[in-house]
């Protein structure tokens, strides 16, 4: 499927940034990439902390993550939309950078995109691919959102927090912090500042497929979510994630057919260059 001329002109000016030199595309002041002691994901806990838009968003660590993983906070890209060799789910690595001060989520994306070339010989190609997804649509009744109370764009969260349950188990937030957490099978979203778009994306990772915004609705609100993941346990009562979003924020979302932007590795080293 061909791309819009837009869309062709936007490949071929990232194709001329990566023809520069190393030294000028972003990077990490300093970055260690090491091969996790455990080769297989679930071996023992991971996760990732740190960067901008966090409480330390000059020192990024991911523990125990796997290929995969890092190139979907790389690329933005969910698992559905990466192509590549078995090994991207299984072999963890170790990250350990520190980001320049003042750098934006999408310069910090850059840095680690180049860090992936750099030490791993990543390369990949674009391609549009016709795949199921979900299309963000208001509901029957109407929206039910509030509107957010400030438009500082504020997002800052502690790296590590550790959450409280509320009467019905689930996780609380505490000021500042922000995002979706899952407590003993319970899962609470959390944006006290959040546009429907930026909504449609993150409901791709709760989905596992991607998900376009077609509500119309524009402007930041504060969003609000409750639900009960579908791997729960039988004894684990709430409502699914489709049922939270029409009766919380008025919202559905109907499955469609559609072109999907997916990453293809053409190359990528299963251990990095010494750091």
């Amino acid at each position: 499927m061909k791309r819009t001329m837009g869309t062709i002109l936007l490949v071929f000016a990232c194709r001329g940034t990566y023809g520069q030199s190393a030294d000028a595309r972003p990077a990490f002041e300093v970055a260690s990439v090491k091969v996790a002691m455990l080769d297989t994901v679930g071996g023992s806990r991971g996760g990732m902390r740190g960067g901008p838009g966090t409480a330390d968003p000059t020192h990024f660590v991911s523990s125990n993550m796997s290929m995969a993983t890092l190139l979907m906070r790389a690329y933005e890209v969910k698992r559905v939309q990466l192509s590549g060799p078995g090994w991207l789910d299984t072999q963890t690595f170790n990250v350990d950078a520190r980001v320049p001060p003042g750098a934006t989520p999408a310069q910090f994306r850059l840095m680690l995109q180049n860090l992936l070339v750099e030490r791993f010989k990543l390369a990949l190609h674009h391609e549009d691919k016709e795949m199921p997804i979900y299309e963000l649509v208001v509901a029957k009744n109407g929206p039910k959102l509030k509107a957010a109370a400030t438009e500082d764009g504020s997002t800052a969260a502690p790296s590590a927090p550790m959450h409280a349950v509320d009467k019905d188990g689930y996780p609380v937030f505490q000021p500042g912090e922000n995002g979706t957490t899952v407590v003993n099978f319970r899962a609470r979203m959390h944006h006290p500042q959040m546009s429907v778009e930026q909504l449609a994306v993150e409901l791709s990772g709760a989905v596992g497929r991607p998900v376009r915004d077609a509500t119309g609705l524009k402007g930041t609100y504060e969003i609000g979510l409750t639900w009960v993941p579908d791997r729960a346990p039988d004894d684990v009562s709430g409502p699914s994630l489709l049922s939270a979003l029409q009766d919380q924020l008025g919202l559905k979302l109907e499955q469609k057919k559609g072109p999907v932007d997916t990453v293809v590795i053409d190359h990528i080293e299963r251990v990095p260059t010494e750091n």
